[in-house]
């Protein structure tokens, strides 16, 4: 085998594992891409329902609202607004996406089927549904930090305002004292004891007849 036929067969063997190695990582890029939509889906999922969930549980808590509770108004309308953006977020990242596929889909006809090799070049990556989701998460985690703090804060406030309670009370009580009596009431009338059975005749006298 001559110089040139050596370096030929390099050259094929190189060229060989270079297009191996591609195979692979079309495999590897095609479930790794898999593996993201699939969470992505789910995170979608989880937010709408997480989220929905908290804005149902805040609304009960607004009909029932205590007047002790209004200095926490701010923490419970953050909580809202960031719920209701990630909820917006999240539906506006489906319409995006449709989008980027109807896209994509444009490019690969062009390039396929009409030989059009510049339509790769006006190719865009789906870096807007990535930046949507990562806003969606952050503003839902955003609105359930907030709700916990509210709630925090206003079971604080009930418990202070229970202790306050029993302290009044039990200070008002001690200040009163023993209940007094009225003066000149009579004082309740004096039972005898029973005599049982068991125990002999008294010596006592009975009691006198009065004439009538």
């Amino acid at each position: 085998m001559t110089e040139s036929e050596k370096n030929a067969d390099q050259i094929a063997k190189q060229e060989e594992a270079q297009r191996q190695r591609q195979e692979m990582f079309f495999k590897y890029n095609e479930e790794i891409s898999k593996r993201t939509l699939t969470n992505s889906e789910q995170q979608d999922r989880h937010v709408i329902t997480l989220s929905s969930a908290a804005i149902g549980f805040s609304m009960v808590v607004l009909k029932e609202f205590p007047k002790e509770w209004r200095q926490f108004n701010y923490l419970l309308s953050i909580a809202l607004i960031s719920l209701v953006v990630s909820i917006a977020l999240v539906i506006s990242s489906y319409i995006v996406s449709q989008l980027e596929l109807e896209k994509q889909l444009e490019i690969a006809r062009k390039y396929y089927l009409e030989n059009d090799e510049d339509a790769l070049k006006a190719e865009r990556k789906n870096a807007i549904t990535k930046y949507i989701n990562i806003f969606s998460g952050s503003s839902f985690v955003a609105g359930m930090l907030f709700l916990a703090l509210f709630t925090y804060k206003t079971f604080s406030l009930e418990n202070n305002m229970t202790d306050q309670k029993r302290k009044n009370y039990s200070n008002t009580i001690t200040m009163q004292g023993p209940p007094k009596r009225e003066h000149g009431a009579v004082p309740p009338p004096r039972i005898p004891p029973v005599q049982s059975p068991t125990q002999g005749p008294s010596n006592n006298p009975p009691p006198e007849k009065t004439n009538k």
